[in-house]
This record gives structure tokens, sequence and C-alpha cells, in this order.
């Protein structure tokens, strides 16, 4: 090659070089003539993506682990020539002793084999709030005045990270494994609000080096990634309604570690709409939001604002303890150009709930397309707790021993001492006769008014009383506003002395049989001991559970499932 003192020398070659080469003070080359020459990279035709395979070419394509070896090689080999001319033209020229006497020097400003990537956090899932009953999607439950949840999902991806050659061949496996831990806390809010946050955790990830776009990838090593804070109302439904509606955000904190592909470097926040419902055993959920943050990238792979969705749709089987169904997560960039690519992958999951509101799950899926952060295959288990956790379960505290199958034979009572000391009813249960409690309100209560009569007609043989006692969600308790209509109840028999009644007790339709059950004689027993301490004698009381056997009104909204539990009085015989 043959240029003049003054020309500048551009080569085309895998990843940067910029050489300087300083010249003697004097003669033919001397120091005012010099020009840095630099060794510009050619565009990479490769492309970085996930384990799927090639996605983003060009600027924002792929580089090779081995191959950043090669090309260095390569630009050595160039520079090694040009010098090896250049000093054949000074010895011809009689400098050579002067290039000697003033030890040119070749500096290497910058390196593909020594820049270092800023990196972005790569995984593409993202756990849903920790009171939710599917992996990335939200189930919309919030349940409860205050009540707490906490999950932690375990997340391993294979491959999140690979650089691709121009033909599509595996250069470079940049992150290899990675597993990552999801804590999350939830806390739900008088049955409309929820709070939640969640930080992953990293205890272990690998790869190997690799260049891209002239920019040296390490392998990644563990650590925490970014912190997220969200906040969510429900704007429609109740919790276990056929359409649930939220409107809410998320706020991500800078906290990951850019180096090994845990953290953006910036604050996000992604503003969100989600919906889920239940339909019968169908369960469905899904959400849409916008992730607006500052620009970052990969070795020149931008990353930015960008859509996230997902969905999620299935089965609840099992006595609805079992949620069973596929989950798909999808990104798209709306930065211009759309360096990163769209990410799209599905899982199939389960989850189970266990006693004691523990409810743990499993899942695997692969990804779809090509992007930066979709795996070659994904696992995932998780565990959780909250006291609401049985979704859709009217009972979640402690259940009794298991009571027979159907109806419990009625049975009179026989009162033993006073009033006020213990019923038995001989039933197949073990469940204490619960106290009265003027604490627990039932949600769906129609409140008694003076406009009543204070006795209510006396229904005939096998007919029920109008009046009927509801109760709480997981209580035997009869609550305050329930004792007007034991009061009319009780004055009604007392009207027809030679009348009797059995007493029988309902739950709704969700939970173990057998529990529900057993709750229903609970209900049964409660009210039972009432009428006892008010002047109705055990001979003329008998009393019964069904369960959720005979619901009082079809459905599984929030409203037919409070009518169903109740207790009512049926008339068995009826003398003057």
């Amino acid at each position: 090659m043959r240029s003049t003192p003054s020309a500048k020398v551009t080569l085309r070659a895998l990843g940067s070089q910029e050489i300087s080469v300083h010249y003697a003070a004097s003669g033919p080359f001397a120091a005012s003539q010099s020009t840095p020459i630099t060794i510009t990279a050619a565009a990479d035709s490769g492309s970085l993506s996930g384990g799927r395979g090639c996605s983003m070419g060009g600027t924002r394509g792929g580089g090779t682990g081995s191959g950043a070896t090669f090309a260095l090689f390569g630009v050595l080999a160039i520079v090694v020539r040009w010098v090896a001319r250049a000093r054949a033209r000074a010895k011809r020229t009689g400098v050579l002793a002067s290039l000697v006497a003033a030890g040119w020097t070749v500096h290497e400003e910058r390196s593909a084999a020594a820049q270092s990537t800023t990196g972005v956090a790569i995984d593409r899932f993202h756990a849903a709030s920790a009171d939710s009953d599917w992996f990335a999607a939200d189930s919309l439950g919030f349940r409860g005045t205050v009540t707490p949840a906490v999950a932690l999902v375990g997340d391993y991806a294979r491959m999140p990270l690979v650089a691709y050659d121009a033909n599509g061949d595996k250069r470079a496996e940049i992150v290899r494994n990675a597993l990552i831990l999801h804590a999350g806390l939830s806390l739900t809010l008088f049955d409309r609000l929820r709070l939640s946050g969640t930080l992953p955790l990293a205890p272990f990830q690998d790869g190997e080096s690799g260049t891209f776009n002239g920019v040296r990838l390490e392998p990644p090593k563990g650590g925490i990634s970014d912190l997220t804070l969200g906040a969510d109302v429900r704007m429609v439904g109740k919790a276990d309604g056929a359409l649930r509606v939220s409107l809410g955000a998320k706020l991500a904190l800078p906290t990951g570690s850019r180096r090994n592909y845990l953290g953006d470097g910036v604050v996000g926040i992604e503003p969100r709409a989600m919906a889920a419902g239940s339909v019968g055993i169908f369960e469905y959920a899904a959400q849409a939001g916008v992730l607006l943050r500052g620009d970052t990238d990969v070795a020149g792979v931008g990353f930015g604002h960008e859509l996230r969705l997902t969905a999620a749709a299935g089965l609840r089987l099992v006595d609805k303890k079992l949620v069973l169904g596929p989950e798909l997560i999808a990104a798209v960039p709306l930065q211009s150009g759309g360096g990163n690519g769209s990410a799209a992958e599905g899982h199939i999951g389960a989850h189970y709930t266990l006693p004691a509101g523990f409810k743990v799950g499993a899942g695997a899926g692969i990804g779809f397309v090509n992007a930066v952060g979709t795996p070659d295959q994904r696992f995932l288990l998780s565990i959780a707790w909250s006291p609401e956790a049985s979704p859709k379960r009217e009972e979640t505290a402690k259940a009794p021993p298991e009571a027979p199958a159907g109806p419990v034979p009625a049975a009179p009572l026989v009162i033993a001492g006073t009033a006020d000391e213990g019923l038995t009813d001989g039933a197949a249960s073990s469940v204490a006769p619960a106290p009265e409690s003027l604490a627990a309100e039932p949600p769906a209560k129609v409140a008694a008014t003076a406009a009543q009569p204070p006795v209510p007609d006396f229904p005939g043989a096998g007919e029920v009383f109008a009046e009927r006692v509801h109760f709480a969600t997981d209580h035997a308790d009869i609550a305050g506003s329930e004792i007007p209509s034991l009061e009319r109840v009780a004055e009604a028999l007392k009207a027809h002395p030679r009348a009797r009644v059995r007493v029988e007790g309902h739950t709704d339709d969700v939970g173990p049989k057998g529990y529900n059950l057993a709750l229903s004689q609970a209900r049964a027993r409660a009210v039972v001991g009432w009428l006892a301490r008010h002047g109705i004698t055990a001979s003329r009381v008998e009393l019964t559970g069904f369960g959720f056997a005979k619901p009082a009104e079809e459905g599984t909204s929030d409203g037919a499932r409070a009518q169903n539990r109740r207790v009512e009085f049926r008339v068995f015989e009826k003398k003057k």
C-alpha cells in the first residue's frame, strides 16, 4: 500500500482499531506531516439475539466470541504489514536511523477486545403480583380489607443472549444459563386497591465472552435486578366476577447491575390496564402496559419505550384448587428503528392451592421469535402464601375434619342442664358450637327494618320461614344484623308452642365438599344454640347441614354466593 505522508488510510475489519503513528521530528516524515491511521470496523453482519436464533443484523446485529480473536489478529497483521512497508521506504530514503532513534510507537486507542458493554435487563419474564393465580398474568382477586401476600418465583432461562454470525451460526453464548428469583410482596386494601413490589435476584448466571459491533460482551455473574413497585385499582367487577378490570402503574428503579444484564440503568414507568374473569371453571387474564424509559443498549442494540402484553387462559379444577393453562408474554419496541426486535414466548403452568393459605406452581415454555432476552427454554417454580390465597374458595381458615358425604340425617337436639350449656345433635361432625358474635357482618344481608312485622306468618308443614340468617365468608358466628331475624323466628315459635322446626345450614358452592358440609352444620348449630338461650326447647328443634348441595340462588357471582351462606327454618310438624 502506497500513500503520501498526509494520507488518511481507512481499512475494513471486524472490531475497531485506532492507531496513531508518531514520526521523527525531522526528515521526510517529519511530525508536522504525520497523520493518524484509523482502522474502522465494518458493519457487523451477524446478530445478537436469544437462544431461538437471529433477529437483528447489520449495525444492530451480532458478533462472535472466537471471531473477536481472529479479528484482532487480522488487524494486527494489517498494521505489521503497513509498518514493514514504511520501514522499507524509510530505509530507501535514509530515514531508518532517525525512525529508530525517535522510537516511533504504535498506540492502540480503542480495541474490540478491551471495550465492555453497559448492558440492560434482558429478562423478558416479569412476575405477576404475589396474590395472582398465574405466573405473569394477574388474576385481579383483590380480596380483603387488609390482605397481605408473599411469593417467590424461580425463573430459569436457557440462552437468553447469544451472538450469531451472518450465516446464523452461533458464535458465543453470552448468557448461557440464568437463574433468577423474583421475590414479591403485595397488600390488598378495602377489596379494591393493591400495592405490590418485586425484587428479582440472580443467584447464578454464566456464559462466555464475545464481541459485537466492536464491543466486547463479558459473561454475567449473579446480582440483583431492578426493583419494581406497583399500584392498581379495580375499576370494574368483583373478586369472583366474569369481568374484572383494573388500572394502575409500575415504577422500575435502577437497582440492578447493567454489567450482568440485570439492570437498565434508567428509571422506567409502566402505565397498564388489566382484565380478568371467571366463568364456571374457565379462567382468563390479560394485561397491556407501555414501558416508558430512557434509551439504553446492549452493544448498539437499542432498548427504549416498549409495549408489553400478557395473556392467560385455563381451567380451574379439583374443587377449584388447581389452575391449569398457558400464558403468553410479548414485548414490542416503540422507539424508532426498534433495534431490539419484538419478543414473544409462552409457557404452560399449573398452580395448586394447599392448606393454610399456601400455593405452589410449576411451568415450562419456549421462545417463539428471535430477540434479546427470549430464551430457548424457560422453566418456572413458585411458592406463595396469603390468607386469601385460596382462589374463589369460601373457606380459607383451618378446615375441620371431613364429614360424611351428603346431608347429615336430622336428629333431635338434647339439651343438658341450662340453656347456656353445650348442645349435641348426633351429627357426624367435630365442629364445636360457634359462639354468637356481633363482630362479623355478612356482605349481602338485607337489613331488617322497623316496618317488618314482629311475628311473621307461620308456614305450613314442610315450608320454610321467610326469615333467614346469613353469614360472612369463613364464619359460623351470628352477626349483629341477623339478630332481628332470629328474634322474629323465636316469637313465631313461641306463638305456636306445639310446632317443630328443622334448622338447615348451607354454604356457597366453592371449597372442599367435606369442609363446607361441616361448616354448614356449625352454622346450624350456632342458630340452634341462640334459640335455646332464648326460650325454644330442644325437643322442638332439629338441625342438619347440606354444605353447598342446595343453593338458594344459582350462579357464581358474589351476590349469589352471599345469599347461599345461610341458615333456614323448615317446619316439619305444625300443631295447634
